[in-house]
Parts: C-alpha cells; structure tokens; sequence
C-alpha cells in the first residue's frame, strides 16, 4: 500500500510559505514573467532549473492557436453533437468509438449508469451553444490572461 501524501512533511520553501499563508508564487507564470526581469530570480533554484529548460521561452507561445483554429474547433464540436455516433475519419477508430458509444448506451438503458449524469449529445448541447467564457461573471476575469492583471 502506497503511503499518503498528506501524511509527509513537506519542508521545502514553497510549502513552508503556504502554511504561513504566504504566496509560493516564484514569479514564473504567464507569458511576460516577472523573474524574467528581476535580477535576483536566479537565486531560488526551482526558478533557475525552469530558466535552464531549453523550451522555457517558448512554453507559452507554442501553447497559443489562432482564432480560426478556435472557430474550427467549434465547428467540430456543433457537428459532433447532432449524433451520438462518433466521427472519426479513420474507419478503425470509428469502428471501435462506435462499439464504444454502443456499450454505452446500453449500460444508460439498463440503469448501470445514471441517466442524469450520463454523457450525452443532449447533456453537452451548451457546448456548442455558448462562448468558453458565457459562464464567467467576473469581468475582472473573462477574457483576461491570467498575468495580464488578474486579481485574486
């Protein structure tokens, strides 16, 4: 049996500094990362093994897509809820989606999966209907990349 997590102790700066309720924030979150311009960063030594990764610079602009992705990647999503079948273009993986979706189904119909909490096309229908960001309240919030000013 595997010992639990929450039955270490964990010393490490960053662990010390939440149980004081401080922040363990490093300053190396977002695009524009604040140890990236301070001068001092390079002392802690989680900070300076991240800045030896030679995809450091490039995390979050490899992380980004275009807006016509997003749009086609909805598209994708509208087509996928009107049907309970999948549509893989690969014959194979259609095939074993739909043995899938099969089982599934059956397993709803016979009660082995609850039919209010089951997957599907009609449950996720607010998917394709609504913005990522229609459920959020918060202006501070919506829209905001979480270095660009958020506050907590």
């Amino acid at each position: 049996m595997a010992a639990s997590i929450f039955g270490t102790r964990k010393e490490s700066p960053s662990d010390l500094a939440w149980r004081k309720g401080e922040s363990p924030y490093r300053g190396t979150l977002g695009e524009f990362k604040k140890s990236d311009t301070d001068p001092a960063s390079f002392r802690d030594g989680w900070v300076s093994k991240m800045k030896d990764n030679p995809e450091y610079r490039d995390f979050y602009t490899g992380a980004k897509f275009p807006d016509e992705t997003a749009a086609l990647s909805q598209e994708k999503l509208n087509v996928s809820s009107q049907t309970p079948y999948s549509s893989f273009p690969d014959p194979n993986n259609k095939l074993w989606a739909d043995r899938f979706l099969d089982a599934y189904s059956s397993a709803v119909q016979k009660g082995v999966i609850e039919s209010d909490k089951a997957v599907l096309p009609e449950n996720l229908a607010y998917l394709t209907t609504e913005s990522a960001t229609s459920r959020i309240n918060d202006d501070n919030v919506r829209g905001v990349f979480p270095s660009k000013g958020v506050s907590l």
